[in-house]
């Protein structure tokens, strides 16, 4: 008797034990029981902050940028070189022996730019649906305006521009929400495109650039510049510190096979 008992015992422990972790959950990650914990305390939801979140823990944002790096800043190049199963950009190019390069891409800041925002655009969409399941899980009556997005490139960072407008409701409490705001991610893709436009340059005025006097130049950034047998030449751009790579072709001054031979 006194054995089933304690099993009796022990099986309500373990069934309440389940019951508690489950509202746990329920409460602390559905966004139904999130809104219910919200109603019963008052707390206030901050959307913006909820919305920043999202976009920092996206999985997909960083990967796409990576890859628009490593390809000249583009995600899909129409001109290119296959190197490790990555399409290097031509930047510079002519088909003919002894000439100099001429620019593919005059502005390749600007168009990595605009990259990073079409490729990411759909992610930063995926974000604002989310907000405002979050928001109607919560009790929230909201208007959400035209998202606006954008990114940019600068010194030790890629913002991710967000212009969303939004007012949100419950009960007798309103509130407004017109200031756009920025997710800011550590990068030196600033510094690696500068340094590829310097090259760039020398290539499209001189023909073949020094890389050792660029690397004596930036320390921090490792340069290989692999010549590949059709006269190309593959420049390979990585931080120190972050490990990112900006990578691109340029065929410049080429030499017909045979020559000085």
């Amino acid at each position: 008797m006194r054995m089933q008992k304690r099993g009796q015992i022990t099986l309500f422990v373990i069934i309440s034990i389940v019951i508690i972790g489950a509202l746990i959950i329920f409460f602390s990650v559905s966004n139904t029981g999130k809104g219910l914990v919200d109603r019963v305390t008052g707390a206030e939801f901050d959307p913006y902050a909820s919305l920043v979140s999202c976009v920092e823990n996206n999985n997909a944002i960083n990967p796409k940028i990576s890859e628009i790096l490593v390809q000249g800043g583009d995600s899909n190049p129409q001109h290119f070189a296959l190197y490790k199963n990555n399409k290097l950009k031509y930047l510079c190019y002519t088909n003919q022996f002894y000439d100099r390069c001429v620019m593919q891409e005059p502005f390749v800041l600007q168009k990595t730019e605009k990259e990073i925002q079409q490729q990411t655009q759909k992610q930063i969409e995926s974000c604002v649906e989310e907000l405002k399941s979050q928001l109607n899980a919560r009790g929230y009556s909201s208007n959400f305006g035209r998202l606006n997005y954008s990114a940019s490139i600068v010194p030790d960072n890629i913002i991710l521009n967000i212009g969303l407008p939004l007012s949100i409701s419950r009960g007798e409490t309103s509130k407004n929400y017109q200031t756009p705001f920025e997710v800011r991610k550590k990068s030196e893709a600033y510094n690696l495109i500068m340094i590829a436009n310097s090259i760039l340059n020398f290539e499209a005025r001189y023909g073949a650039a020094d890389i050792g006097e660029f690397m004596a130049l930036y320390p921090d950034i490792r340069i290989e510049a692999q010549k590949q047998t059709d006269g190309s030449v593959f420049y390979l751009l990585s931080s120190r510190s972050t490990e990112e790579q900006f990578s691109f072709a340029v065929r410049s001054v080429a030499f017909p096979p045979g020559y000085g031979l």
